[in-house]
């Protein structure tokens, strides 16, 4: 019986000093962001320059934008983001509902496109959920995919992925073959290597005309970067 006891207490002050850690990194990331946006003017942000024949567009330090990897809005709005996200990640899943409210807010405004950057050595299931998601996309249903991964986040295990395909209303039988043979392999996998080509370390990393901030942005400080890039106060 006591062991019981002291087992509880153990696992309540474990989870205690997880969260206290998951604040701790989330206040620090918060407090670099500020200073990575006071640093840096947006107005005068790398211009990306015109899609080549091949389909890849190019920054002014290397590939951050392809042709074909998901993306929301029109091509020709003033602010185009990029983000680099990882499906397992507690803070792309904490960015993920404002991000979509940023998105439904300003859709003549932004064009955002989605990255992969699994971070295969902390979350197990990463690799796979984006391969999964990249199937949903191949049936033009990546944002509903994307959503229920984010809103199902401790559960991506490979029958899970299957059953938010379903969800959404996928082709099962196509997507259980792209799913099965691992057809996004390579490009998830070219995803994560032009991250860490433009220097991405971690989860959630955006790219906003060209100037990289890294972690968690809250929707003030969205609205601060599109007023100061669209010229309104």
């Amino acid at each position: 019986m006591l062991v019981c006891i002291y087992i509880s207490i153990i696992l309540v002050l474990a989870y205690r000093v997880k969260q206290e850690v998951l604040l701790s990194l989330r206040s620090a990331r918060a407090s670099q962001n500020d200073k990575l946006f006071a640093d840096i003017n947006l107005s005068s942000s790398l211009t990306l320059a015109p899609i080549s024949a091949g389909g890849v567009r190019q920054s002014g330090v290397s590939t951050i934008l392809t042709g074909d990897d998901p993306a929301f809005g029109y091509p020709s709005a003033p602010i185009v983001i990029v983000a680099f996200e990882d499906f397992e990640c507690p803070f792309s899943e904490e960015a993920f509902p404002i991000i979509r409210r940023v998105l439904s807010e300003y859709q003549d405004k932004i064009y955002f496109v989605y990255r992969d950057f699994p971070i295969i050595s902390e979350h197990a299931h990463a690799q796979k959920a984006a391969e999964a998601a990249e199937c949903a996309n191949a049936q033009g249903k990546f944002w509903p995919y994307h959503d229920k991964l984010f809103q199902n986040q401790d559960h991506l295990a490979d029958e899970y992925l299957t059953l938010y395909a379903r969800q959404v209303g996928l082709d099962i039988e196509k997507f259980s073959a792209c799913f099965a043979s691992r057809k996004f392999t390579n490009e998830v996998q070219a995803d994560y290597r032009d991250g860490i080509a433009t220097g991405v370390r971690g989860t959630p990393t955006f790219f906003i005309n060209g100037r990289k901030i890294e972690g968690v942005l809250s929707y003030d400080l969205f609205q601060e970067v599109i007023q100061k890039v669209s010229g309104k106060k």
